[in-house]
């Protein structure tokens, strides 16, 4: 007989990983295309088999050991097939630390996460954010509005728009727009749906442009830093101008130093 999972393991396995495959860490879960069902592509494998014969086999587990959550990893259908085909190139100890590893990214994953990896200073995701934005070219529009950006090579990072501030927004610098008018709105950059960055931008000009919100240089100008996360996030944003033909029209100078101010 085979010492198989209940339901409620099984969608422990999948819940732990964020239903993910833990191998390859493609989703196995989605809509189906009746537009009321759902898919799924996913496994509760056994890291040691579920009966004699099965990959992996070990005779001195008890049965309710073989049926444990412990005993079990989630894999996409693909994933599950290989590893039960290449028994040496995936024994028990491999499967365990698949498991585990897929475990750890899904916690890391959660909002709530954030601040403990700038605590323990595992990585900084905001230096991170402003590497990405170092090329434009490697960030798509998710919509035909181009309100939220994604990175293609790290999809975790977005950057969206945030809503109108709700009052009209009016300086010495826009005056140089032949029709100066401007609602100002919080553009966030986000990590896994966590907010890492929030700064101010001013759709202008009766929406032709849209730009970061200028710094006063303290005699009578406007400034805004070149090696910024606001001026990288400007480059995304369709322009009628280039960006910096568009600054220096609104006699609003470059400058660099902090990227982060």
């Amino acid at each position: 007989m085979r010492d198989d999972f209940r339901i409620s393991i099984k969608k422990t396995l999948a819940s732990r990983v964020g239903y993910r495959c833990s191998k390859c860490g493609c989703t196995t879960a989605g809509p189906d295309t009746s537009q009321t069902g759902s898919v799924n592509i996913g496994v509760a494998a056994h890291i040691t088999a579920a009966s004699p014969g099965g990959p992996r086999y070990d005779e001195k587990m008890s049965s309710e050991d073989r049926s444990d959550l412990s005993n079990g990893i989630w894999l996409c259908q693909s994933c599950a097939k290989e590893i039960d085909d290449d028994e040496v190139g995936f024994p028990p100890t491999k499967l365990r630390e698949l498991k585990k590893e897929a475990e750890q990214a899904a916690r890391d994953a959660l909002p709530g996460e954030l601040a403990r990896h700038a605590v323990n200073g595992e990585f900084d995701v905001l230096a991170k954010a402003f590497d990405l934005l170092e090329k434009p070219e490697d960030w798509r529009a998710s919509d035909s509005q181009e309100k939220c950006f994604y990175c293609v090579h790290e999809p975790a990072y977005t950057i969206r728009e945030g809503e109108n501030i709700k009052h009209d927004f009016r300086e010495t610098w826009m005056d140089t727009f032949p029709k100066p008018f401007g609602n100002s709105y919080y553009i966030q950059v986000f990590w896994n749906g966590t907010p890492l960055y929030r700064t101010t931008f001013v759709a202008c000009d009766e929406w032709r442009f849209y730009l970061p919100l200028p710094q006063p240089d303290g005699e009578g100008g406007w400034y805004l830093r070149s090696d910024s996360i606001a001026y990288r996030i400007a480059r995304l944003y369709r322009q009628y101008r280039p960006l910096d033909e568009t600054l220096h029209r609104c006699g609003i100078q470059l400058r660099d130093s902090d990227p982060f101010s």
